[in-house]
């Protein structure tokens, strides 16, 4: 088992497979349009990742893992919260569906759904720089892509967001909240 409170400063931060897709589904039925098939299942019908959870937890590489059903932000909070860390995310390293993509770039106001939209069940983890190739490989193995998306910091001030451009992105939404 690999819990949420196992993450250290300099942890690289990782998730599986795309985010944002289920939000995106979401968003286009409540403006009245029909999601593409892709969209419709992701939201529909998530793909829980027991498998690659099983893997990365028995690879003993893994810190700190958590299921994303509460948006990126929000569940990356439960994770650095209880080891009182703070976290650097590259917006460029995020991986996006050809699907959400498309979506975005005719509603670039969209975009935020990769970070605060919930309800896609990927994982996010934590593990050393050096095991990152080892995790990558085993995604691959598991049929499941794994991509590096930011890291963990010592300086406790929260999750810096950061552009293509190393510039740091302003945003206060941080994703669901079940009391909100």
């Amino acid at each position: 088992m690999v819990r949420r409170d196992g993450s250290r400063a300099g942890d690289m931060l990782f998730v599986t497979g795309t985010l944002g897709d289920s939000a995106l589904a979401l968003r286009l039925l409540q403006e009245g349009e029909t999601p593409g098939v892709f969209l419709a299942e992701r939201h529909h019908n998530p793909t829980a990742r027991v498998a690659v959870a099983r893997a990365l937890a028995q690879s003993g590489l893994v810190h700190a893992m958590i299921d994303l059903s509460d948006g990126l932000l929000g569940d990356l909070h439960h994770l650095l919260t209880p080891v009182g860390l703070g976290a650097r995310l590259e917006m460029a390293q995020l991986p996006l569906s050809a699907a959400f993509r498309e979506a975005v770039a005719r509603r670039p106001g969209w975009a935020d759904l990769a970070l605060t939209g919930g309800e896609d069940y990927e994982l996010l983890f934590t593990t050393a720089a050096d095991a990152s190739a080892s995790l990558i490989s085993l995604g691959h193995a598991a049929g499941v892509p794994v991509t590096p998306i930011g890291q963990l910091t010592a300086d406790n001030q929260g999750i810096r967001i950061y552009d293509a451009a190393g510039g740091e992105v302003a945003f206060q939404k941080q994703g669901f909240s079940h009391f909100s």
